[in-house]
């Protein structure tokens, strides 16, 4: 079979492969555009102790989901990590780890990726408008279905609490919709989303509770729309849905948190929104979080602390709980900067390089922070003992950050030592 005729289901190394280990790549970047990152791997993988922490991010065309070994990284004596073969772990399908897993099923650039509820199947879109919903748990990892989404890149997916139904926002260019809600073993249409300013949108979440909502935040316009369903509708009227609560510019990243009594939405205001989670209405904001744009945030399994990055190099934890006085205080801070570059060699103007704006920010296993720059540099984060957050056994050892470093670009040539 010719290169050009090989069935894009065939997305995976084959499942009788000699394969023992793999360096993988760091994820690709874009500068002023989050980078995607999913580090709740379902209650197939983050349920069971014999798999390794994941950490699920695009390259290219390919999807990487790396296996964070913490246990391993913490013997050495630096902050980077050069991970070795596990030989107690194991990868899809129980078969042994080889330190992450590859998938090759798109023919555009991914652009979001997400595990459902279960950790089975992953949907992941493109820049071509392209929804691939297939099987992780699969020893071939075999695709589900496939959608032509929207006319433009997807810049968002998420599922609802049952696995059943999927979201997707993006840019609808020239068609007449920027995002959708479908069920996702037929495709067929949950709903109408209201369309955001010139036909962008870039975030989505699904209320994993009932009664159900959907919130879509905009690309450019800085509104927040909440839908009600299903079929879902947009929800208008009456003064107590707070729409307009971010001053300029995108809205990157909207979060629920585990109980689905929290929205958090963060954006280039470098501002966060807390919404009450049912009846949408505005429960506080806080300005001023980063200094510059914040590009990603993600709550904690759960739900009482929200982890944010920016550009201005830092993550930060916010209290996420309602009751009392402390919502949406900084607990701790984060100079990721400093660790990618190093404290000497940081700008005495105090100017962040590039390389070192955070783009996404994740938890792994729940309870593990973990931030991307745009250099593609993976920063593990340690979580202070005082915070009374419960750690994973590996991650109660760590005292400083851990930088997992790799290639970003394609790989011109190599010796052997």
């Amino acid at each position: 079979m010719g290169v050009d005729q090989i069935d894009a289901s065939n997305a995976c190394i084959p499942p009788a492969h000699p394969l023992a280990f793999q360096s993988l790549p760091l994820p690709s970047a874009t500068r002023g555009e989050p980078i995607f990152l999913d580090g709740d791997g379902g209650r197939l993988n983050d349920g069971d102790d014999s798999k390794a922490p994941l950490l699920m991010y695009a390259v290219g065309k390919l999807i990487v989901i790396r296996e964070i070994h913490l246990d391993e990284s913490n013997d050495n004596n630096n902050n980077i990590s050069t991970f070795q073969p596990s030989t107690h772990r194991t990868g899809p399908s129980s078969t042994p780890s080889t330190n992450g897993f590859l998938y090759r099923g798109h023919s555009s650039p991914v652009t979001c990726a997400k595990f459902n509820p279960a950790g089975t199947y992953i949907a992941s879109g493109d820049s071509r408008g392209k929804l691939r919903i297939w099987s992780y748990d699969h020893e071939e990892h075999l695709p589900k279905i496939e959608l032509q989404m929207l006319a433009g890149p997807i810049r968002d997916v998420s599922w609802d609490f049952e696995g059943k139904r999927i979201v997707v926002v993006g840019d609808g260019m020239q068609g007449a919709e920027c995002g959708k809600v479908v069920q996702w073993d037929t495709g067929v249409k949950c709903g109408d989303l209201a369309a955001h300013g010139r036909k962008k949108g870039s975030s989505c979440a699904f209320r994993p509770c009932r009664p159900m909502r959907v919130a879509t935040g905009g690309g450019e316009d800085s509104m927040v729309f909440f839908h009600k369903g299903p079929p879902f509708v947009r929800v208008v009227g009456d003064g107590v849905v707070s729409e307009k609560c971010h001053e300029r510019g995108a809205v990157h990243a909207l979060r629920y948190n585990s109980d689905g009594s929290v929205l958090a939405s963060v954006g280039t205001d470098g501002s966060v929104s807390f919404y009450e989670g049912r009846g949408m209405e505005l429960v506080k904001r806080v300005e001023k979080v980063h200094l510059s744009s914040i590009f990603s945030a993600c709550w904690n399994r759960s739900g009482t602390h929200l982890l944010t990055c920016g550009a201005d190099g830092y993550a930060r934890l916010l209290d996420g709980r309602v009751e009392g006085d402390s919502l949406g205080e900084i607990v701790n801070e984060w100079n990721v900067a400093a660790v990618h570059i190093g404290d000497e060699e940081q700008d005495s103007s105090g100017k962040v390089p590039v390389g070192a704006m955070q783009l996404g920010c994740a938890f792994i296993k729940g309870n593990v922070p973990v931030s991307v720059g745009y250099n593609g540099q993976i920063a593990v984060l340690p979580l202070p003992s005082s915070l009374g957050l419960p750690f994973t056994s590996s991650a109660e050892s760590m005292e400083k950050p851990i930088v997992i470093t790799g290639h970003q670009a394609p790989i011109s040539a190599m010796t052997f030592g």
